[in-house]
């Protein structure tokens, strides 16, 4: 559809304007936000809670502390995820699926259930638990 970045941005921009180009822009902070708190707030909670008679855990203890805080906090994160990809996915199309983020979020809820704002999110957690 799109032949590079410029034509995508100018295709996107003659056809829904200014708000086509940050279609799905709250969806991510939100879920920035939420993956930022799990992640550090449940770090230092579990450091707290698991470690705090021992001065100096291991590495490998904290580490996998790390990687447990990881998965918790994408799985937290990623309904934000989902709507944002779907959100983006439809600016330069003629027929508009969703109004906003809670139009899509009932959409997905309503046709898919509660597991399709989960869809990829095992590859996704893969990505992350290697990186």
């Amino acid at each position: 559809e799109f032949t590079g970045l410029k034509n995508c941005i100018s295709q996107v921009y003659k056809s829904d304007g200014l708000p086509g180009l940050y279609r799905g822009f709250w969806a991510p902070i939100i879920g920035r936000i939420i993956y930022g708190g799990g992640y550090y707030g449940g770090y230092n909670i579990g450091r707290e809670l698991l470690f705090s008679p021992r001065k100096n855990p291991g590495f490998f203890s904290l580490f996998l502390l790390a990687q447990l805080n990881i998965v918790l906090a994408r799985l937290m994160s990623y309904p934000f995820d989902t709507v944002c990809r779907r959100l983006m996915m439809q600016s330069g199309r003629k027929d508009k699926l969703y109004k906003g983020m809670t139009s899509c979020a009932k959409s997905i809820y309503n046709n898919e259930g509660f597991i399709g704002f989960y869809k990829g999110c095992f590859t996704n957690i893969l990505k992350t638990l290697t990186g």
